[in-house]
C-alpha cells in the first residue's frame, strides 16, 4: 500500500511527523510526501516501514525519483518545480 501527500504551508508538520505514526500504526508500507513549499525545488521525501513497524526516512531528493517499490514509477521533480514556478510566476503577474 502507498500514500502520498502533497504538503500545504499550514500542513508541514502534520504531514511529515504525525501522520507518520498514523499511517505505519495503520499498516502503510510506503508513504510519500511530496513538499513544493521549497523555495529553489519541489521536495519528495520517502518513509518506509522498517522491522519494528515504524517509519524510516529512505529518501529525500528534488530529482527524477524512479523506483520498482510498491510499482514501477518515475516522478520527474524538476518538471514539477518548472511547473509550479511557471504557476507562480504567472499568478504574481495577474
Amino acid at each position: 500500500m502507498l500514500v502520498i501527500e502533497i504538503i500545504s504551508p499550514t500542513s508541514h508538520f502534520r504531514d511529515m511527523h504525525a501522520k507518520t505514526e498514523v499511517y505505519a500504526a495503520a499498516g502503510v508500507e510506503n508513504y510519500w510526501v511530496v513538499d513544493p513549499t521549497f523555495d529553489d525545488a519541489v521536495v519528495m521525501t520517502v518513509f518506509q516501514r522498517n522491522g519494528t513497524g515504524k517509519y524510516q526516512q529512505a529518501l529525500s531528493t528534488s530529482k527524477v525519483f524512479d523506483t520498482d517499490v510498491p510499482y514501477p514509477i518515475t516522478i520527474d521533480l524538476p518538471a514539477l518545480t518548472a511547473l509550479r514556478d511557471k504557476y507562480l510566476a504567472a499568478r504574481d503577474e495577474a
